[in-house]
């Protein structure tokens, strides 16, 4: 049991970059999923990147596990859920005390960064982590524009990405689809293939307070990459390919009830070239997070 909790686990960061807050978040964690005191503070323990400062991780234990179930879950309603409804991520508002939960954690866009496991761009080029997202010959659609320049092909076509800005992150099935306005295009729904990646982004947070809310999705999925989008957004990729339809709407419901915008619950959705320019305020597209363990192929 503890292999598998402790794999399931939110990495702990490093020494001063929040370690404390993380003993509650992973302290939570643990609790919903059942774990005893005893084996979630042995679990932790194994997890920590410095020893405990006295009875630090106990007594944070304690208070974790003590607090009540009505304190930890949003009241329920009496009345019985639309299910419909529930799993429809369109129909799904933004929960100010959700996000409000995320952000307390006190993580930021600094964690983010000492978290990734893999070198992160500039020093990684923008090929290799372009092409570590998708399998070998797979069908990419890149696009030099949001509404044009689109160029469909194997994603080992592409020789160095350069001039692409936007890209799909989900695999296509042909070079050229039917649009809805009847156009023959290399970016349509028609041609888009099923879901690998979702991709959170928001307009209404703060960097930190996105940074906190990819690191509350992490607990629930795999998180493969954060794009910064040169202006006032990360964009962050989880790996969606291995859910059916029901895990999949329950993700991105949760998504948007964290403050995501609806534009990436398009499949087809154009989303921002890990390392490429972000013409309108001319600034980079840098890669923060990249974790190529996620990915699977």
């Amino acid at each position: 049991m503890n292999v598998m909790f402790r794999n399931q686990m939110p990495p702990c960061p490093a020494p001063g970059l929040g370690v404390n807050r993380w003993l509650i978040i992973a302290g939570n964690h643990l609790k919903r999923r059942g774990v005893s005191l005893s084996d979630a503070e042995q679990i932790i323990l194994e997890q920590m990147t410095r020893p405990p400062k006295g009875s630090e991780l106990r007594t944070t234990l304690r208070k974790v596990y003590q607090q009540s179930h009505a304190q930890s879950r949003p009241a329920q309603s009496h009345r019985k859920p639309n299910k419909r409804h529930e799993l429809n991520p369109y129909n799904q508002s933004s929960d100010p005390d959700l996000i409000k939960r995320a952000v307390e954690t006190g993580f930021r866009q600094e964690n983010l960064k000492a978290l990734s496991p893999a070198i992160p761009f500039p020093l990684r080029s923008r090929k290799s982590v372009v092409r570590s997202l998708f399998p070998p010959g797979c069908l990419i659609c890149c696009a030099k524009g949001r509404e044009y320049g689109y160029e469909t092909g194997p994603v080992e076509s592409f020789e160095s990405f350069d001039g692409f800005n936007f890209i799909v992150p989900q695999p296509m099935t042909a070079l050229k689809g039917w649009t809805q306005d009847g156009k023959w295009s290399p970016k349509s729904n028609d041609n888009t293939g099923s879901w690998r990646y979702f991709v959170y982004e928001s307009d209404g947070l703060s960097l930190d307070e996105q940074a906190a809310v990819l690191f509350e999705l992490a607990h629930y999925l795999p998180l493969a990459l954060v794009v910064f989008s040169g202006n006032q957004s990360l964009h962050g990729w989880f790996f969606v390919q291995s859910l059916d339809d029901v895990a999949l709407r329950r993700f991105q419901c949760l998504a948007v009830r964290l403050g995501a915008c609806r534009g990436p619950l398009n499949r087809s959705q154009l989303v921002r070239m890990p390392g490429g320019w972000n013409k309108d305020v001319r600034a980079k597209q840098e890669v923060v997070f990249f974790n190529p363990g996620a990915i699977r192929p």
